[in-house]
């Protein structure tokens, strides 16, 4: 019996698990909700949006994400003031690294700081969080 049988299973094995282990991953984002953590007299009527590389995502919606070099999560929150609008937004880059460790708890919060510009609360500020789920 030759002793390359065994080896060739082996090389065989270690070969399959890389292929495996390169298989690009899909996920499923949903924005679950968005909460509001403070808000120091900047407003009352707000209006949210939160994109996926352009694309817009309303809460409780899902986007299907292939595996990609990366995502950029924009979150953006706005005042309903029809002279003095304060907005805040932020950007989020993930990686599928950044992902699949997100998966693997669940998801994760992106925070949205939106600054009063104007009046007598003029610096004061408003905090809304969006929780995203990932699987």
């Amino acid at each position: 019996m030759s002793p390359f049988p065994g080896r060739l299973f082996l090389l065989a094995c270690i070969v399959g698990l890389s292929v495996l282990s390169a298989r690009p991953a899909s996920f499923v984002l949903t924005l679950v909700e968005i909460e509001e953590l403070a808000n120091d007299h900047v407003g009352d009527k707000w209006s949210h949006v939160a994109r996926v590389d352009g694309w817009e995502l309303d809460v409780h919606n899902s986007i299907d994400l292939a595996s990609a070099e990366a995502y950029h999560i924009e979150c953006t929150s706005r005042e309903s003031d029809p002279f003095y609008p304060d907005s805040g937004s932020r950007t989020l880059r993930m990686t599928e690294a950044d992902m699949i460790a997100a998966a693997d708890s669940g998801g994760f919060t992106i925070d949205v700081i939106v600054r009063e510009g104007h009046g007598e609360y003029a610096g004061n500020q408003a905090v809304w969080r969006y929780h995203f789920a990932l699987r």
